[in-house]
């Protein structure tokens, strides 16, 4: 999705994913991990120890897991290129603007996947303009993802997406 920038930058970021999420031992993560605290693999300097074999050491989460460039955006927009490493008042900072930037970002990937279904003129500019509330700013700032989260547009987006059912279960695959 172009609006909002889908680069995974890494070396931009802080590994927000690394610390922010938590995972259960599985057949995707080798052991278990609570929100907020730093993978057992991550140097002291952000990188992580075995990120060359993470599919042979159990991580194969990692390697598919994508923030679509939000976690470089929100360290290096919200939080001046600080990290939570050197700072560790800014982990629940960190954690909560992270979140609130996947939640949008991830809205707008569904509004940009329901340009794909046949809508009506009225569907399509709902569409629009739920699409317009949800994009990113040139800059990313910490009050523009606290404000657009509170204003409820992820419950709207939401409703409208599921509004889309009847419209979607219409569409047939191509084979």
């Amino acid at each position: 999705m172009t609006s909002q920038r889908p680069n995974d930058d890494c070396a931009s970021c802080a590994a927000l994913c690394c610390m922010a999420f938590a995972f259960d031992k599985s057949d995707l993560f080798a052991h278990d991990k609570t929100a907020g605290t730093a993978c057992r693999n991550l140097r002291a300097g952000g990188d992580c120890e075995i990120h060359d074999q993470l599919v042979q050491e159990g991580y194969r989460g990692c390697v598919q897991y994508s923030c679509h460039g939000v976690g470089p955006r929100v360290v290096q927009e919200c939080f001046a290129g600080a990290t939570w490493q050197a700072d560790k008042h800014l982990v629940g900072p960190m954690i909560t603007t992270f979140a609130m930037a996947r939640e949008l970002h991830d809205r707008a990937q569904l509004l940009d996947a329901a340009r794909l279904l046949p809508l009506s003129d009225i569907q399509e500019a709902e569409r629009d303009e739920l699409a317009r509330r949800v994009k990113f700013p040139d800059t990313l700032s910490t009050t523009w993802l606290e404000r657009t989260t509170k204003s409820g547009v992820s419950r709207d987006v939401d409703r409208f997406v599921k509004s889309l059912r009847e419209t979607a279960s219409r569409v047939r695959p191509k084979h």
